[in-house]
């Protein structure tokens, strides 16, 4: 016998008699709502057994189809309306360690919906980490800040933590009347994987008020965050007087995103403390920063103040609005290192990249590596004490005035293997691509400027290089392409020294000192003996070299412009040198040859004896043209001549008059 049971709440004991002895069968399937297809009273005769009366299975499965979709309609209605539909907040809350914080669960019970204030629910749960520190988790959701004041961290060793900068954020809501969303004054806190925001997307319409603030605490850390939309600095790090660890020493800052806001990141130090700061930022990425109006208006990208060694790399800063700079490095500051920086100021409002004084005293051991500076009032502007910056490896271009401008007294301003381009872009009064107007001393080196040279009032530059005259600057290396640049307008005075390349030439403007120790030398090598191993040339408009040294030792000259040179000067045999080509001139009354006299000599004087003397030279040859006259009459002059010659040996003067005892002057002169 087959007995179908469906939908019995409870299971039933079903006699069946007849037969065989009974049987017992439980069947337990919910609420009974028919039994072989019938229902009310069912009565199972033989007629029953090992039957499947008509209908039954079929209204089973019919059955079986409708619950299923009834159940179905149920899941489907339980689904839309859950909070947590696959039971993935659940899951990764059972990954939670136990010992984190969960602000959404009791006793805190945060909302995390973005209308209720959970600023006490979150500090509640802050308060609640002992003295040892401990982890705050925000899950996702929006944590809305909408008080008097914003979370304080006190304790040390507080990590506050999110699911992720997009899935966890913390709103500034237009009710907020702290100056901070965040307050650390507790040591090696934690703050990572979330967002802080102002409740509006326009900046200037949230409260006036910081992201997070670091007060006087030491190895803050903030990793993989976000900040949007800010009506302050997105990252405060600031020393107090209060003690002598008073200071944000050791803060580290990476993984950033800070959109929006007014400022970006702003480190102060203070004198208690020595203005060590001693903090690293990394991987920050600052876009349409800077706000004209407001408590905060004008503020920076990046801002480094009184503050002592702090290194930063991999740095991307673009202002849109205020006079706020990209890249600001101000007072009593030395060591600050970057390292791969793309700045990009609000074109004519401010200086891209601004080193200056404060009112605690000047930047020193300034370096800036590798990036682009771009679209500022000025490309990069080294002012007032500032001493040893150093600028290396990067482009500054597309700025509205110089590109870079160093009007300061310090010593020690290098700009090293720099690419300058389009300064002078805002076309109005007079640009450079480097405006050296102050009387810091300095290098460039190995640079290369391509702004073009045009009149006032066009794009570009009206001289590439501005030096104020007399000062101590030396150019070396430059490479000078922008259209329009000439010799004439590289500079509006020349640097102490200048070396300038272009194509396979380069280039010395001013003196050249070469102090050589014993056996040291300078040495010229042309390849050939014809070669040219030096040469001079007026301005470089001369056509043809006025002046050469050849190889050989030679030297040619010629009267400039497109004139050959005429005159060869150098090495005519063994021991001999002259002109091939050429007279020689003595110019100027009172000067002329001068040759020395002594033994073998060209030249010199003799006595006569009874009117003739021998003289013992091997300067006299056979061709020997020798020329006598009376020096010093003597006894009874007579007329003088060479009566013999041996070459080699000598020759005899004779005179005319055997009483003739004259000092006869002698002079011997040999054919070319």
């Amino acid at each position: 016998m087959k007995i179908q049971v469906t939908g019995e709440t409870e299971p039933d004991t079903i006699d069946v008699t007849g037969g065989q002895a009974a049987t017992v069968i439980d069947v337990t399937a919910g609420l009974v709502s028919s039994v072989n297809g019938q229902t009310g009273g069912v009565e199972l005769d033989a007629g029953d057994v090992g039957a499947d009366p008509a209908g039954a299975a079929n209204a089973a499965q019919a059955a079986a189809t409708a619950a299923a979709a009834e159940d179905t309609t149920e899941q489907i209605a339980a689904h839309v309306a859950a909070t947590d539909p696959h039971g993935d907040r659940a899951y990764a809350n059972s990954l939670i360690p136990i010992d984190w914080i969960n602000v959404r669960k009791a006793p805190y019970n945060a909302a995390g919906d973005g209308v209720t204030d959970d600023t006490t629910a979150i500090q509640a749960a802050i308060a609640a980490v002992g003295a040892n520190g401990g982890t705050i988790y925000l899950p996702a959701g929006s944590y809305l800040l909408n008080g008097s004041s914003g979370l304080s961290i006190i304790v040390n060793a507080v990590t506050v933590r999110g699911a992720g900068a997009e899935a966890t954020k913390i709103l500034v809501g237009s009710g907020f009347t702290g100056s901070t969303a965040i307050s650390v004054t507790g040591a090696n806190a934690q703050i990572m994987d979330l967002s802080v925001s102002g409740a509006s997307s326009t900046t200037t319409s949230n409260p006036a008020a910081h992201g997070i603030a670091v007060s006087g605490a030491r190895r803050l850390k903030v990793d993989s965050c976000q900040f949007w939309y800010l009506n302050g600095y997105a990252i405060r790090a600031l020393a107090t007087s209060s003690g002598s660890t008073s200071n944000p020493h050791g803060t580290q800052l990476s993984r950033l995103r800070i959109n929006q806001c007014a400022g970006g990141i702003y480190f102060l130090g203070h004198t208690a403390q020595g203005y060590a700061v001693n903090s690293f930022v990394t991987d920050v990425h600052i876009q349409q920063g800077g706000v004209a109006t407001g408590a905060n208006a004008n503020a920076d990208g990046v801002r480094i103040e009184d503050a002592w060694d702090v290194l930063l790399e991999n740095v991307i800063a673009w202002m849109q609005a205020g006079t706020g700079s990209a890249f600001h490095v101000v007072g009593n500051c030395a060591a600050t290192f970057v390292k791969n920086l793309d700045a990009l100021g609000p074109n004519s409002l401010a200086p891209n990249v601004l080193v200056e004084d404060g009112a605690n005293g000047s930047p020193q051991n300034v370096q800036i590596s590798g990036g682009v500076i771009q679209q500022g009032i000025v490309g990069i502007k080294i002012s007032g004490g500032a001493q040893h910056v150093h600028v290396d490896s990067l482009r500054i271009i597309n700025n509205s005035g110089h590109g870079a401008q160093v009007d300061g007294t310090g010593v020690g301003i290098y700009f090293h293997k720099i690419f300058f381009s389009q300064s002078g872009q805002g076309a109005t009064g007079t640009n450079y691509d480097v405006n050296w107007s102050g009387t810091a001393t300095g290098h460039i080196l190995n640079c290369r400027f391509s702004s073009p040279v045009v009149s006032t009032g066009t794009a570009g530059v009206q001289q590439t290089i501005n030096v104020a005259s007399g000062q101590s600057v030396r150019v070396l290396g430059a490479d000078f392409q922008g259209s329009g640049a000439a010799s004439t307008n590289w500079f509006t005075n020349f640097p102490m020294v200048v070396t300038r390349v272009d194509g396979n030439n380069m280039e010395h403007i001013g003196s050249l000192d070469f102090r050589l120790p014993t056996n040291a030398r300078v040495s010229l090598r042309p390849v050939a003996a014809g070669n040219n191993a030096l040469a001079i040339n007026v301005n470089g408009a001369d056509t043809v070299d006025r002046f050469r040294l050849l190889g050989s030792g030679n030297q040619e000259f010629g009267a400039g412009g497109s004139s050959a040179r005429d005159t060869t000067w150098g090495r005519q045999g063994a021991a001999q040198i002259g002109t091939p080509d050429s007279d020689i001139i003595i110019g100027l009354a009172g000067k002329g040859l001068r040759v020395k006299e002594g033994t073998n000599a060209k030249m010199g004087t003799a006595v006569l004896v009874g009117g003739v003397k021998a003289v013992a030279t091997t300067a006299v040859t056979a061709t020997s043209r020798i020329y006598i006259t009376s020096n010093a009459d003597g006894g009874t002059p007579g007329w003088l001549r060479v009566s013999t010659r041996t070459a080699g040996t000598s020759f005899t003067i004779q005179s005319s008059s055997a009483s003739d005892t004259s000092t006869v002057a002698w002079l011997i002169v040999e054919p070319a």
